[in-house]
């Protein structure tokens, strides 16, 4: 394995520049672009610094690369909350996966403690590696004298001095004539030395304490991936995480308690949920009071039983042929019917939706449940074939579905359509709740705005909700920085402008006494959503 360092330079001008550039792109800046262009450059930065070191990453590693990228175009492109939270949690931790098997590529063999196991080891190297390489920089030359090195390094050192001593009149003769031939110039370098006015002081120092505190984190993960202390042993996934301790008559009442608690809950969802709709009104709940006592609960009894499956799995000794088939029987039947109680939750979640109309919550939880239900499925299928390990990199695959199906599916134009399905069959189109959703609705509500069969009531309250958010978009026209640069921010200006002349037959104006913006609809004056309305 390769211990020495090429070129040290480049592990800090690449740790340093990182935490440099993380400063400049989220300090007191809106998030539009900055986690895209961080992201990219971190994960290009750590290819780089390999491709230096003369390190081959693993193939499997290209992949992780990809998919950190791909979700980094996510926070980008969707300006929805979670979508973005989720997309960058995911990224950060991908490239944590990426530094921990750079090398090896062996993250497709983890188990779950070997994922923790990654963690915690790039936590210490983290803090502890760039001690050990302050303490001895490594020589580009190892036959080389620590004297005639630092000896080197000063000559080269010396004629960049003197040129930039030089070079700092002609500097400010040139500026002193460019500032005068062009205001805005002028008004540029003024700005510039503005920045070391004495009252920014603290900030100054606070920032330059946390940048060199995560160019040291950084310095420490560029060495634990490129340089790791010892090569790491290939994993085997059928390996025990831990030693089983529990007895399996302990283990086999506990799981047969559980099973027959939810046989007896499934035999009543058959009689009365999957039984038709005229059971549940026969005991006297309607079927949104009977959806809305469910489908959340139903979801976290799901997770329970998968995490008890789980420990079971690892704990309970099953030494002998006879007790690891019963235990399969057991945990499949157990799976079986966390299935079937699932696909409960998913009918209460659309009787609750029938009844009450579609919110980014409702369909958080429509996207997780298939996800989970797969998830499931994966681990009936590797209980049966007794591979048990493989279960950690199938938790990971749906992990990652999750989060992309987020960004395909576009939330908040999903919610759009989904409640303007729901007004074409006479229930209320709730525009207060459509003027909560981030642009990323937009294309959405244009594209069923520009749709001639709609009804003219929901039509109408479409057009209203449009014009406001054109509004105030008109209004704000700009960024406030470049960092703030959005794809979805920049979609729905577009199509605002593209709509204008349609969007003119219900003009928005603005009332003094209120302080509050109003929209004309078929010459009737009503508020705007309560989003837009502007102090």
């Amino acid at each position: 394995m390769k211990t020495s360092i090429q070129s040290f330079w480049s592990f800090y001008l690449v740790a340093f520049g990182l935490a440099f550039l993380f400063d400049q792109l989220f300090w007191k800046k809106p998030n539009g672009i900055s986690f895209l262009l961080w992201i990219t450059l971190a994960t290009a930065a750590l290819l780089i610094v390999a491709v230096v070191e003369k390190v081959r990453p693993a193939r499997r590693s290209s992949f992780l690369a990809a998919v950190i990228i791909g979700l980094g175009i996510m926070t980008f492109v969707r300006r929805e909350d979670l979508t973005r939270f989720l997309s960058t949690l995911v990224a950060l931790g991908l490239l944590l996966l990426l530094v921990a098997t750079l090398r090896t590529g062996y993250w497709t063999s983890y188990r779950l403690v070997d994922y923790l196991s990654a963690f915690f080891k790039w936590l210490w190297a983290a803090f502890s590696r760039p001690f050990g390489l302050f303490k001895k920089t490594p020589s580009l030359d190892p036959e080389a004298s620590s004297t005639n090195s630092s000896l080197s390094s000063y000559k080269k050192i010396i004629p960049v001095l003197s040129g930039l001593v030089l070079a700092l009149p002609i500097l400010l003769l040139l500026t002193a004539l460019l500032s005068s031939a062009d205001p805005i110039f002028k008004d540029q370098i003024q700005n510039f030395f503005n920045l070391f006015n004495i009252k920014n002081l603290g900030e100054y120092l606070f920032r330059l304490f946390y940048i060199f505190i995560f160019g040291i984190l950084f310095l420490g993960t560029l060495l634990h991936a490129i340089l790791p202390k010892k090569e790491e042993e290939a994993p085997d996934p059928n390996k025990p995480a831990l030693t089983p301790f529990l007895g399996f008559i302990e283990g086999t009442v506990v799981l047969l308690c559980v099973n027959f608690l939810f046989l007896l809950f499934v035999v009543i969802q058959f009689r009365y949920l999957f039984g038709g709709h005229t059971n549940i009104t026969a005991t006297g709940y309607t079927f949104s009071e009977y959806a809305r006592r469910g489908f959340f609960e139903l979801v976290t009894v799901a997770i329970i039983a998968l995490l008890l499956y789980l420990v079971l799995a690892a704990a309970v000794k099953n030494n002998t042929v006879f007790r690891l088939h019963t235990f399969t029987v057991l945990a499949v039947w157990l799976v079986a019917q966390v299935l079937i109680m699932l696909a409960s939750a998913w009918l209460r979640l659309q009787l609750y939706e029938a009844a009450y109309g579609f919110t980014r919550l409702r369909i958080y939880t429509h996207i997780f449940i298939p996800w989970l239900a797969i998830l499931l499925t994966a681990a009936i299928v590797l209980e049966i074939l007794h591979r048990r390990g493989r279960f950690a990199i199938s938790l990971l695959a749906c992990l990652l579905g999750f989060v992309f199906s987020f960004g395909v599916l576009n939330v908040d134009g999903l919610i759009v359509r989904l409640n303007v399905q729901r007004a074409l069959v006479g229930e209320e189109l709730d525009t207060n709740y459509l003027a909560e959703l981030s642009n990323d609705a937009v294309p959405a509500m244009v594209e069923l705005f520009t749709n001639t069969g709609l009804p003219a009531r929901v039509h109408d309250q479409l057009a209203a909700s449009l014009a406001c958010r054109a509004a105030e978009a008109m209004e704000n026209d700009s960024p406030a920085s470049w960092t703030a640069i959005h794809y979805s921010d920049l979609t729905a200006r577009k199509l605002y402008y593209q709509q204008k002349t349609a969007l003119a037959a219900y003009p928005v104006s603005f009332n003094p006494k209120q302080r509050a913006y109003y929209v004309e609809v078929s010459g009737k004056s009503q508020p705007c959503p309560y989003s837009y309305i502007w102090n």
